[in-house]
């Protein structure tokens, strides 16, 4: 996962066809350095579910990271301007919900991330 999130960086503007920026250096950084924070803390209980399951380019020049656990999933943004978001599904069917937040720091993602990939955390 950390080869994609490094290839993501050979994007140029526009990859989408819709005047995309390509991802920043900051969110790039970032991201690497988050994911690998979060497998090194979740390796021992998730396994390679510790890693992301999927890393994306946004069109506004961030990263989306998304781990996914046995009935949940989070997918978790950083912005060009350094800032972080979450969305958090959990459930399914008639019983899904959906969690969003913005503006948070990386140390208080690490407990939702942890809800997803450890059952009852």
């Amino acid at each position: 996962m950390l080869k994609r999130l490094v290839s993501l960086r050979d994007l140029k503007a526009d990859w989408d066809s819709y005047d995309a920026m390509p991802p920043s250096p900051i969110a790039l950084e970032k991201s690497v350095g988050f994911a690998r924070r979060v497998a090194n803390l979740f390796w021992y209980v998730a396994g390679d579910r510790a890693w992301p399951m999927s890393v994306s380019p946004l069109p506004n020049g961030g990263v989306e990271m998304e781990w996914q656990g046995h009935s949940s999933l989070i997918a978790v943004d950083v912005a060009p301007d350094e800032t972080w978001g979450y969305l958090r599904k959990t459930g399914s069917g008639r019983d899904v919900q959906y969690e969003e937040g913005t503006e948070l720091t990386e140390a208080q993602l690490l407990p939702l991330i942890a809800g997803v990939l450890i059952p009852r955390f």
